[in-house]
């Protein structure tokens, strides 16, 4: 069909319609909706918010971008990268604005997009918690302890499925890796237990809940050099929810803990516990901390028989005794105690009256009273409390109730005497773990979770600045000592804070040359170095002491092995004693005068001057008699030989505070050439020894130090002078040698039990002697070495008792006999025999016997030889010699 010419002007006019309306439509497609292929509209600007944020460590925190164009509109389909201004503060995901706080610190904070940077946000990150590696066992009432090498062992506790008593693993954590790695497994399971850094840097863990209400005695040393624990020792009473503290003088105080109030000290260097006074009330769970004068504070607690405790006791070592200082405003157990860098005391939280609370108080040595401070913002118990370098306290985590547990955290400001809330622990966890590094930030690992699930988790916090606030110099005392291998000293920093000055607890110590020594930075520890080098001349060694950005230092110097003279005493002495006070000076008495001429004044060697100072006069001399340190400080002379014929029956005791001597009863027998030796009881057992040259005695009698008086006692089987008396390890005491009745030298040993009163024969020397030495070894057996086998000859046989099998063996030959020597107990467990006398001269050689090996091998020469003196292993683990004989009587010294 034809179409008309108006239809087809129609259809001709329709089509050019839609060609213009079509090319409209895209124009305005390509304007109004950015589509097609035309350019996107130019960024003129991106904002960042929040503009300003503030995180704690280990937290998360979401940023936002928005894109602008030059008119303000945004844009939106941008893809923006994030930045971190500091990145070791806190990073951000590359597109996702998510930040991650990593130290405290501040970071600015931008995003980017076409090459547009936006605003800086400031993002300020706050002390908080970040995750490290985590546990390979998880672990609840376990023990941590920084090591000599940074790295931190954690011992024992209980776990998921472990058996009665807990576990006996352990680990190591490693801070530059931040990785939890095993270590040698324990001998026996610990739970409930303590464990005390050494200055050898071995770690002595000690006691365990065997099982429910049943304390463990196992005690055991870890070695960080092989990764391995051994047995030591075992304690004399078994315990657990006890302390352990370690003192001044490099040994530990373990007291309390479940049923008992009793109190014993480990010495290191012998491996052996012996008691010491006992504390006044009995408790367990109690908080206990070092003061800076190195007595030690014990506050709180639970008594089996009464209850929760507000008392606290202050334990003296120069006198080995507990007494009440202030009570606590409010009873509790399960607390800390957190020695504050001004010497106060901070104790916080634990169970008032079973019930969890936030308060918080002030012990005040000068004083000795308690006074309440600022509250916790949260009750708790089986918390923790970690000193940080700037001089405030950590409180983490804990118990709040029956089976729950907190995450929270805060710090407690001595200044303000405030406690603020800081970043808080991924998990609510009680019975954990916490650490301070030597980096000044702090491990909290492990414990029960708030259902009492057993965690795995560690973490570590991240504190603010280290340096207290206005310290400007420190001090590092003592400095310019001279030391020798194998021995130690204690150092302490004084920081210089606005106006005045204060101990600084939280220090971090290193020193210039490993080698050479290593300090301890661990809290029961600090600032003890060990000298461990074997120098062929003397060498300096830089010790240091940092808080933040200041530091201070004092120098060391560690001399060859051998002696080297010290000042000598003020008067000549031979056939006297010297006795090391719990103060760490010695006491010398007697000596070159016989009564009833006038006695010569006492000194007092202090190893700190390296000096010889005189104190109080005995009443008589006491020569050939003997010198007991007491359970209080003071120290007993009783007996010795008179002029004429015939032993003294005097006694006497001097004050080491006063630097007097006092009378006290009378021996019940007089006596010279007798033994003393302080029981488990603190009462002296007295015994044997002779009246005249032929009249040896078997009797024996007991000193009452409360009573000041002497009681006869069971005798010994055999009438003996010039016996040895040594405490074994379980409380007994063995006796060897000596002449008896008729000038017969003895050979049966005998054992004096305390708690039966009796003496046993037990076996006899291979060779029967007198004026020999006797020592404990580590391990528990005694070495007996040399002494007279008759009138003109000194022997050179050695032999060893072991009280397992109650026999003697032979072991390594002297070199040389001798007679009127000493032999002293080493750090490293070896025994000195230095000097002495042989039958044809006066010795100044000595022999170093090796237990491992039982030979015995040559030692350094004295500066002077001699015999008849006396000898005296300083703390520090020097050997004091003094005075003696060689032609003329001496009064020179040395040092070993």
């Amino acid at each position: 069909m034809v179409r008309s010419f108006a239809g087809r002007l129609f259809v001709r006019q329709f089509f050019a319609w839609m060609g213009l309306a079509g090319l409209c439509f895209c124009v305005l497609l390509a304007t109004g909706c950015g589509g097609g292929s035309t350019t996107a509209p130019a960024v003129a600007s991106i904002v960042v918010s929040p503009g300003t944020d503030s995180i704690a460590v280990g937290a998360t925190a979401q940023f936002t971008a928005v894109a602008q164009d030059s008119g303000g509109n945004p844009i939106t389909g941008v893809v923006f990268t994030w930045s971190s201004a500091t990145a070791s503060v806190a990073t951000i995901g590359g597109s996702s604005g998510v930040v991650m706080a990593l130290l405290p610190g501040s970071a600015g904070i931008a995003a980017s997009a076409n090459g547009i940077t936006s605003n800086t946000a400031q993002l300020t990150v706050t002390p908080g918690f970040a995750t490290t590696g985590s546990l390979n066992d998880g672990r609840y009432g376990a023990t941590a302890t920084l090591l000599n090498n940074g790295m931190v062992l954690l011992a024992g506790g209980n776990g998921s499925g472990a058996p009665s008593g807990g576990l006996t693993s352990a680990e190591l954590y490693n801070p530059a890796t931040g990785i939890f790695t095993a270590t040698g497994n324990m001998n026996a399971a610990h739970f409930l237990h303590t464990a005390t850094l050494l200055t050898s840097g071995l770690v002595l863990i000690a006691g365990s809940e065997a099982f429910s209400g049943v304390g463990s005695a196992v005690a055991e040393l870890y070695d960080p050099s092989s990764g391995t624990f051994r047995l030591t020792s075992a304690m004399v009473t078994p315990r657990y929810n006890h302390t352990a503290t370690s003192l001044s003088g490099g040994r530990v105080l373990l007291a309390g803990g479940f049923g008992t109030n009793t109190a014993e000290i480990f010495d290191p260097v012998a491996e052996t516990f012996t008691p010491t006074g006992s504390l006044n009330t009995q408790r367990e769970v109690a908080a206990a901390a070092k003061l800076n004068n190195g007595t030690v504070l014990i506050a709180g607690g639970l008594d089996d028989a009464t209850g929760y405790l507000s008392s606290a006791e202050i334990y003296e070592p120069s006198k080995g005794a507990f007494q009440f200082t202030g009570s606590m405003n409010l009873t509790r157990d399960l607390e800390t105690a957190t020695l504050l860098n001004d010497g106060t005391v901070l104790v916080a939280g634990g169970l008032a009256n079973a019930i969890a609370t936030a308060t918080a108080e002030i012990y005040n040595p000068a004083t000795k009273q308690f006074t309440l401070t600022g509250n916790m913002a949260n009750a708790r118990f089986r918390h923790t409390s970690t000193l940080l370098g700037d001089g405030t306290v950590l409180t983490a985590g804990g118990a709040v109730g029956a089976s729950g547990a907190t995450p929270t955290a805060e710090t407690y400001d001595p200044a303000a005497g405030t406690f603020s809330a800081t970043g808080s622990l991924s998990n609510a966890t009680n019975s954990q773990t916490a650490t301070r590094l030597n980096n000044g930030t702090v491990l909290v690992a492990g414990g029960n979770g708030a259902t009492q699930n057993v965690m795995t988790s560690a973490q570590i916090y991240q504190p603010g600045p280290l340096t207290p606030a206005g310290l400007t110099a420190i001090v590092v005392a003592p400095t310019n000592r001279t030391i020798s291998p194998g021995n130690y000293q204690r150092f302490a920093a004084t920081g210089t804070v606005g106006s005045g000055s204060q101990q600084l607890a939280s220090a971090t110590w290193s020193v210039s040359d490993a080698t050479m020594a290593v300090i301890g930075n661990d809290a029961t520890n600090s600032g003890r170095a060990a000298a461990v080098g074997s120098p062929t001349a003397l060498t300096q060694v830089t010790i240091t002491a940092t808080d933040g950005t200041v530091s201070g230092t004092a120098t060391w110097n560690v001399r060859p092995a051998g002696f080297v003279s010290t000042e000598s005493m003020h008067y000549p002495r031979d056939f006297f004693t010297a006795t090391l006070l719990p103060s760490g000076n010695v006491l010398v008495a007697n000596g070159g005068a016989v009564a009833p001429s006038p006695p010569q004044p006492a000194e007092i060697y202090s190893p700190a001057t390296g000096t010889f100072a005189v104190t109080g006069t005995p009443l008589i001399s006491h020569e050939f008699g003997s010198e007991t340190l007491l359970r209080d400080g003071t120290v007993l002379l009783a007996g010795g030989a008179s002029a004429s014929p015939g032993g003294l029956a005097n006694a006497e005791v001097f004050d080491p505070a006063t630097g007097l001597f006092s009378a006290v009863g009378n021996l019940n027998v007089a006596r010279y050439n007798h033994t003393a030796t302080v029981l488990p009881n603190g009462m002296v057992l007295i015994a044997g020894g002779q009246f005249t040259a032929s009249n040896e005695l078997a009797s024996a009698e007991l000193y009452d130090p409360v009573a000041q008086t002497f009681s006869l006692t069971n005798s010994l089987n055999i009438a003996r002078a010039g016996q040895t008396a040594t405490t074994l390890d379980d409380g007994t005491i063995l006796f060897a040698g000596g002449q008896t009745v008729g000038g017969n030298f003895v050979a049966p040993a005998e054992i004096y039990d305390p708690s039966a009163g009796t003496f046993s024969l037990t076996g006899s020397l291979s060779t029967t002697r007198e004026f020999h030495t006797a020592t404990l070894l580590k391990g528990g057996k005694v070495l007996i070495v040399g002494g007279d086998t008759d009138a003109t000859s000194a022997s050179a046989s050695v032999e060893l008792y072991d009280p397992s099998a109650g026999t003697f063996s032979i072991t390594g030959s002297l070199t040389t006999g001798r007679g009127s020597f000493t032999a002293t107990l080493l750090n490293s467990g070896k025994v000195l025999v230095a000097a002495g006398l042989s039958p044809t001269a006066t010795l100044a050689s000595t022999e170093i016997y090796d237990p491992v090996s039982g030979t015995f091998s040559p030692g350094s020469n004295l500066v002077t030889a001699r015999g008849l003196y006396a000898a005296a292993r300083l703390n520090g683990g020097m050997v004091l010699i003094m005075g003696g004989a060689n032609q003329t009587v001496l009064s020179s010294a040395e040092l070993y």
